[in-house]
């Protein structure tokens, strides 16, 4: 009788240490589950904060931003970029206002800043800024000079334009604070025509390494040179001496020289072509998504 009731007191303890570690293992999955849900979830949320649903991006400037020699009307590089960007898994629509007036200078586009209330409320709600500007500052001076272009000439209008530039990001920066700001740089349209203007493209360095200059002084900007990809044409081979004294220096006579830049509009030989405007939106692209962490 005592070995039956030994025997059925191991028994028992040993069903109730199967039960207990049965628990103790039932626990620990579920525990694991519940932990492998939260890190799931987690990664979830992280991938739809990631996620921009729309980016509101806001155009000021120029001709260029304008899209003078965009044969389709559509506003030059401002709608192609806006393609580029949808064109990724993390954006789905791209908002643009495009403020770009032909013609206008620096202190131009500085007063419709300062004084346009639509273009200032679409700054403040802007994702990203865009600026094309300078220009127009230029050929002011060059026009000035019959194009005679001497170095010197650009000293006090470079200095001016300088503080312009800074004036703007600081109206700029009173309205939004966060966006960052994009500022293209200026090309030589008078490479392959006016060839014999050697001092042309010095000047054309000498104010984008000023627009350069105000431009990494400041939070959250970013200077975009266009100058190389535009000033020669494409695939346009190196011109040697023998070559630059063969072309015509009049634009007017382009058609007769096997030389013409074939990104610039062929109405005027100065605005960006179609393509000229991919290489801007390009750019522009390449460089924003190198930057995306700030929009």
């Amino acid at each position: 009788m005592k070995r039956i009731r030994s025997f059925l007191g191991i028994i028992l303890f040993l069903g109730v240490v199967a039960l207990i570690v049965f628990q103790v293992m039932m626990f620990i999955s579920k525990d694991n589950s519940k932990t492998t849900i939260i890190e799931n979830k987690g990664k979830e949320i992280s991938s739809e904060q990631i996620k921009t649903k729309e980016l509101n991006l806001v155009a000021i400037g120029d001709s260029l931003t304008e899209g003078i020699g965009d044969s389709t009307g559509r506003g030059g590089y401002v709608p192609l970029v806006a393609e580029l960007l949808e064109s990724k898994d993390e954006i789905e629509t791209v908002s643009t206002s495009n403020y770009g007036i032909s013609g206008n200078r620096s202190d131009q586009i500085l007063k419709r800043i300062k004084k346009d209330e639509k273009l200032q409320n679409d700054v403040k709600k802007a994702d990203v800024i865009v600026l094309t500007v300078g220009g127009n500052d230029l050929m002011k001076v060059v026009r000035s000079t019959l194009l005679k272009v001497k170095e010197d000439s650009f000293i006090k209008p470079q200095k001016e334009y300088k503080e312009r530039i800074e004036e703007t990001f600081k109206e700029l920066r009173s309205l939004n604070s966060d966006a960052p700001i994009y500022v293209f740089g200026i090309y030589n349209p008078f490479y392959l025509y006016f060839s014999e203007i050697t001092e042309m493209q010095d000047i054309v360095d000498s104010w984008n390494e000023t627009t350069q200059s105000v431009v990494e002084e400041e939070q959250k900007a970013h200077f975009i040179p266009i100058n190389d990809i535009l000033y020669k044409g494409g695939n346009q081979p190196e011109l040697s001496e023998d070559q630059k004294d063969t072309i015509d220096s009049s634009v007017k006579d382009k058609k007769e020289s096997k030389v013409f830049n074939d990104l610039l509009f062929e109405e005027d030989n100065f605005h960006p072509n179609d393509s000229g405007y991919e290489l801007m939106a390009q750019s522009l692209f390449d460089e924003m998504m190198a930057s995306r962490k700030e929009w």
